[in-house]
């Protein structure tokens, strides 16, 4: 044995593993699975071990050398039919007047829609048929309602119709076990009717109420009670109750000397403008005192008689305008020449700004006046020709410097 495996070493000493080779195109295994009609067909494919095959003891391939698919299929179209029949059925309950039961079978139309181009089923889809029943003891029933009928005449104060309806007790006596019918017999039902004529009558007179509060003027108290004429309106005629709906009656009160008391707060009114610095706007509002006086105990009415309140105002932009006049200041000295000393006052423009936008105030800033002066001129003077002339006291009122030969 051992020289047998050397001399086949010799021959072919390497082995060899086998392999799968590409798997093969799908084919048809068998028919499709529904003679007409959409169904399942079922595909399969092979592959073999020869890439390459197995060699001196080499192992084989590993899996499976055959795969399946299935996909679906068409076969010419179904024509449709009907199914078994299904079981008899009862149908309601035996007829004891009869004494038979009826039944019913149903059956269903196969392969029918649009998908299977619509075609119908010819014949009955169900089936009916009567068997003697031993029911012969039949339970009562009620008939069909009668029709309505007036109870009474029109009733005018209400203004409605009674009417009744009644209804019988089928197979009701002694062959039937004297067996009653549950419910009732007869049923009611009112209607608006049209006899409209009703004389009116006043209702009972209803409690006294106090009407207001004691008069502390008259010590009397006002009192009042109502009623209701009833059946009145166009239904009934349109016919009224004669006399009065209310009534009145005064007491003595106890009451004889009137407090004071504020009438309601008056609406809120402003008062003066807009304040632009603080951005507010004041408002008043006033009540009057009710009731005050010697002949009423002389009372006063505790409390404010106005009151006031601030809101902000949207007057944001302060309108500019210029400060009262400073006094007067001398500018500068007496003018020896003109007998003449000049004089200036200064006024400032309140509320300008950026934050008021920068508005100007119009007008000017400062104004000027002048006075006459005392001061005497002591250095002499040239005229025209150069000649000194003598000296002038200026006094209150100046002359023309033509009279004294002043350039």
């Amino acid at each position: 044995m051992e020289e047998d495996m050397e001399e086949d070493m010799e021959e072919d000493p390497f082995l060899l593993n086998g392999g799968w080779s590409r798997w093969g195109s799908w084919m048809s295994y068998g028919k499709c699975s529904n003679k007409c009609g959409r169904g399942t067909q079922k595909y399969v494919k092979y592959r073999t071990c020869t890439n390459p095959r197995p060699r001196n003891g080499g192992s084989r391939c590993y899996g499976s050398s055959i795969r399946y698919m299935y996909k679906s299929c068409y076969r010419r179209h179904c024509d449709p039919k009907w199914s078994a029949w299904g079981s008899w059925r009862a149908v309601g309950k035996c007829n004891c007047g009869k004494g038979t039961q009826k039944y019913v079978r149903y059956r269903t139309c196969l392969n029918r829609g649009l998908r299977y181009w619509g075609k119908k089923c010819y014949g009955r889809r169900k089936t009916y048929k009567y068997k003697p029943c031993r029911r012969s003891i039949c339970d009562p029933k009620w008939s069909a309602w009668g029709k309505w009928r007036a109870v009474g005449n029109c009733n005018c104060g209400k203004g409605t119709q009674k009417y009744v309806r009644h209804r019988t007790c089928l197979n009701r006596g002694l062959r039937y076990w004297v067996k009653r019918c549950y419910g009732r017999r007869k049923t009611y039902k009112y209607k608006r009717c049209r006899r409209s004529i009703c004389d009116p009558k006043w209702s009972a007179w209803g409690k006294w109420r106090p009407v207001g509060t004691c008069n502390c003027r008259k010590g009397t108290q006002k009192y009042v009670k109502y009623r209701t004429c009833l059946n009145r309106g166009i239904r009934y005629g349109g016919k009224r109750c004669y006399g009065r709906r209310k009534a009145y009656k005064y007491k003595q009160c106890h009451r004889s000397t009137c407090d004071p008391k504020w009438s309601s707060w008056s609406k809120w009114r402003p008062v003066g403008k807009c304040n632009c610095r603080k951005g507010t706007q004041k408002y008043v509002r006033y009540r009057t005192c009710f009731n005050r006086g010697l002949r009423y105990g002389g009372k006063k009415c505790y409390g404010r008689r106005k009151t006031y309140k601030y809101k902000p105002c949207r007057r944001s932009i302060c309108d500019p305008k210029w400060s009262s006049w400073g006094k007067w200041r001398p500018l500068g000295k007496c003018n020896c020449r003109k007998g003449t000393r000049k004089f200036v006052r200064y006024r400032t423009c309140l509320n300008r700004g950026l934050r008021y936008w920068g508005k100007r105030c119009y007008g000017r800033k400062k104004t000027y006046k002048y006075k006459p002066c005392r001061r005497s001129i002591q250095n002499g003077l040239h005229g025209a020709n150069g000649d000194q002339l003598e000296l002038v006291t200026v006094g209150k009122e100046l002359k023309n410097t033509s009279d004294i030969g002043l350039v």
